[in-house]
């Protein structure tokens, strides 16, 4: 082989594998983020919740701040729900009884059930209503204007649905649990139906993940 081949060979050689290299770069570069480590999981850029306030079922002002440093299962409904809500309440209540074993939620865990039914559902009514479940469970509900500003950053829906030809109506909810994190960091949102068992994993997962 003449040596003007052979250079020209050894040229393309080099050309070839900058431009595989540089193809492997751009590739990673422009790779998407890789999705969410588990089912339900808002991550890599969890949105943080914004400030909001309610009125407590102890009748205290329930903000943004009693959420800070506590991993909070949320979930939004009414006292009158004949059937969604108190299963997702019983099942939270079998959720923090498998929680136990994470020390991190069994020390900071919490769970707060917000009335979309403020007409109905006075503070007292929800302290006695959350206390059928489990008396460590918070309450709180609040006027539409304050509710939305908590429901609508959220993504809750909720509207009236009017039963019969009198006043009676019942309320459509959106009936996912969402995870707050000690951060205030919108973490998860689980649909429904709910699990107990599989809920309580994937929280587990998600609390070992962020402290690895």
């Amino acid at each position: 082989m003449a040596a003007t081949d052979r250079t020209a060979l050894a040229l393309f050689v080099v050309i070839a594998l900058l431009a595989f290299a540089l193809g492997i770069h751009f590739a990673r570069k422009n790779a998407p983020e890789s999705s969410a480590p588990v089912e339900g999981m808002l991550w890599p850029s969890p949105p943080r919740l914004e400030a909001f306030m309610l009125d407590g079922a102890d009748g205290k002002p329930l903000t943004e701040e009693v959420l800070a440093g506590k991993w909070t299962l949320l979930f939004f409904g009414f006292t009158h729900c004949p059937d969604v809500c108190p299963t997702t309440l019983s099942t939270l209540r079998e959720v923090t009884s498998l929680l136990k074993d994470s020390p991190e939620f069994a020390k900071n865990g919490q769970v707060l059930f917000v009335s979309v039914d403020p007409a109905r559902d006075a503070p007292a009514d929800l302290a006695q209503y959350v206390g059928h479940f489990d008396r460590s469970f918070r309450a709180a509900t609040a006027p539409p204007a304050r509710l939305a500003a908590l429901t609508s950053q959220l993504g809750i829906l909720h509207t009236r649905v009017k039963l019969g030809s009198g006043e009676d109506y019942t309320v459509d909810h959106t009936a996912s649990v969402l995870l707050i994190g000690p951060g205030l960091e919108r973490l998860a949102v689980f649909s429904a139906p709910h699990a107990a068992p599989d809920l309580a994993a994937r929280i587990r997962q998600i609390i070992e993940f962020l402290q690895d």
